[in-house]
């Protein structure tokens, strides 16, 4: 049985909520309205639904993709999971992860400081809200916050557009010095598309400005430009085939430095440098398990050798 073209994923993402002949929504969910059990419940069933998706498309199995897509547009599709995550970011249960990041780059007198100087481009992707810490640092040393995703919940402030079809800028100018991937990649359901995801993300960050003395740009920094992740903590804790170090490995053959680290009680947040002189792209990491075990998830990153920057 073949998909119809309203089940169609892009980028592993799961339909959108669709209406039935007589104009009315399967689902209607406000996820901000869930408890914190039932707005978590919400999202394990998502990535249950979206990870045997993946074994079925793989396999070829047509018919049960297909009913895997109607699993999912009854649970309210995209805007359920997203409404859901937007939930997740309230204070209340957990916080705007961005704020890490915010932190960090106070850190290293990036934003927020009276002297800072800096005019930083920073690419949210899979951006829920245009109200987050990282936007509150526009002329705080932030100059332009571009936010996308596939399904925007603010259509005049963040684009809808898929990272994988998103066109790199031309200039480097038009580069970007901050990339932020909080909870992004979890979601894709194909190992190498990960890793393809990872491998673009140099693609759009403009050069460091080499230190030359008195003359160096103001753009100089120990953390400049940076790859901003967030990744659920079992991703790197309890998988059978990524740790901690494996991650940061398949980064560094990217060219990325990792310059800071934090992990709460549910998540992973990482900062990387990107020093594109250090791209090995003659690197290859394979799914090999590494932690076996009946009680552990498949999250996966495979990386082939190297098209890109």
């Amino acid at each position: 049985m073949a998909r119809t073209k309203s089940s169609k994923l892009k980028s592993g993402r799961p339909p959108l909520a669709v209406r039935t002949d007589s104009g009315t929504a399967k689902v209607t969910v406000n996820a901000r309205q869930k408890s914190s059990r039932a707005t978590r419940s919400l999202i394990n069933k998502h990535h249950q639904l979206q990870k045997a998706r993946a074994t079925a498309s793989a396999a070829g199995d047509h018919e049960l993709v297909q009913d895997l897509d109607e699993q999912l547009q009854n649970l309210g599709g995209l805007q359920a999971y997203q409404a859901a995550s937007l939930t997740g970011q309230d204070r209340d249960r957990g916080g705007d992860s961005s704020e890490k990041l915010v932190e960090w780059l106070r850190k290293y007198d990036l934003v927020g400081s009276s002297r800072t100087t800096q005019n930083l481009r920073v690419l949210e992707v899979g951006a829920l809200s245009s109200k987050n810490a990282i936007s509150g640092m526009i002329g705080k040393g932030v100059e332009v916050v571009k936010r996308i995703d596939l399904h925007s919940q603010e259509p005049a402030v963040i684009e809808e557009a898929d990272f994988m079809t998103f066109p790199v800028p031309g200039r480097d100018g038009d580069k970007y010095d901050i990339l932020s991937l909080s909870l992004v990649l979890n979601f894709v359901p194909d190992v190498a598309q990960r890793g393809e995801m990872l491998r673009r993300t140099t693609m759009f960050l403009r050069p460091h400005t080499t230190n030359s003395g008195q003359g160096a740009s103001t753009r100089d920094s120990a953390a400049l430009p940076s790859l901003f992740v967030v990744l659920p903590l079992p991703c790197l804790t309890n998988s059978r085939y990524m740790t901690h170090d494996h991650f940061v490995s398949i980064m560094e053959s990217l060219g990325y430095e990792l310059r800071e680290h934090h992990e709460s009680q549910k998540l992973s947040y990482m900062l990387f440098m990107w020093n594109g002189a250090k791209h090995d792209k003659s690197k290859v990491f394979k799914k090999v398990e590494i932690n076996p075990g009946r009680t552990r998830n498949n999250f996966a990153v495979v990386l082939d050798t190297g098209r890109g920057r």
